[in-house]
């Protein structure tokens, strides 16, 4: 059910940020993390995130503002090519590849500080 719902979100992801003109990205990759994480069963990992949850909400939600959707298109499409490598990997039952792509992924968003006006 998990893997089903990350992979449809997979594909929303990659259209919503094929025509970005809303924030509607900022939900769904935050519904994709969610899910990742309670899928790993880890509860300190789970914990962490929550702590953060509303300040990542918050962040995402303010990308578009801040840095203008031209320059933020090639990293959410670049996130969104990780969501399907995750999901995929995941239903592949590479456990590894999936998080290698997560950690690239998080990685990704480091190019967001270099665009912030």
């Amino acid at each position: 059910e998990q893997l089903e719902e990350l992979g449809s979100l997979a594909d929303q992801y990659a259209e919503i940020v094929r025509h970005l003109d809303s924030n509607t990205y900022a939900e769904c990759d935050h519904r994709f993390h969610a899910i990742v994480i309670a899928a790993g069963g880890n509860d300190y990992i789970a914990r962490i995130y929550e702590s953060i949850e509303s300040r990542l909400l918050h962040y995402r939600h303010c990308l578009l503002h801040e840095i203008g959707s031209e320059r933020l298109q090639p990293i959410l499409s670049a996130a969104s090519r990780h969501h399907l490598a995750v999901y995929n990997a995941l239903r592949l039952g590479f456990a590894d590849i999936a998080r290698a792509e997560m950690e690239r992924d998080i990685g990704g968003m480091n190019d967001v500080f270099s665009e912030w006006k």
